[in-house]
């Protein structure tokens, strides 16, 4: 029972993550373009382990905690709050954050999905709305759901 209860919610969890990288890359591909400003930088969490060690160039891969605005085409102000692949550079001790308050950044939008939001920068752009996580969770979802059934029927 505990195990069926295990594999109904990998199964959703599956079906969820599965549905935000298909709107992910839809909107990629064929959502509307516009520019947004960034109104707060959360927080730039660095990632890998190239932070720990230094890099040659004092550039290192974070991802950006942003809360962007931007006015949708019905004219209605919409605050997103994406997380941001990017790179973070460090200086002397001082870091210098690729994105600031009040920048204006193009992104492309969804009109059913506002808050799902892929920056068209090549840097960023080529990160964000990929094939591989629609593949890796597809897959995820039809092994979840095959267990799901082979345990209801076996069970």
């Amino acid at each position: 029972m505990i195990a069926l209860l295990v594999i109904v919610a990998v199964s959703a969890i599956s079906i969820c993550a599965l549905l935000a990288a298909v709107v992910e890359r839809w909107t990629k591909q064929h959502g509307n373009r516009l520019y947004a400003t960034v109104t707060d930088v959360r927080r730039a969490i660095p990632t890998g382990m190239r932070h720990l060690f230094g890099g040659k160039d004092g550039t290192y891969p974070c991802d950006y905690l942003l809360t962007l605005s931007y006015t949708n085409q019905k004219g209605e102000t919409v605050t997103a709050k994406p997380t941001v692949p990017s790179r973070i550079k460090i200086r002397d001790g001082r870091r210098f954050l690729h994105f600031g308050a009040g920048d204006k950044v193009e992104v492309s939008v969804n009109g059913r999905f506002p808050h799902s939001v892929v920056f068209r920068e090549a840097s960023i752009a080529e990160k964000q709305g990929t094939l591989f996580p629609i593949v890796l969770w597809s897959f995820c979802t039809v092994v979840s759901l095959a267990i799901f059934i082979y345990l209801l029927v076996t069970g």
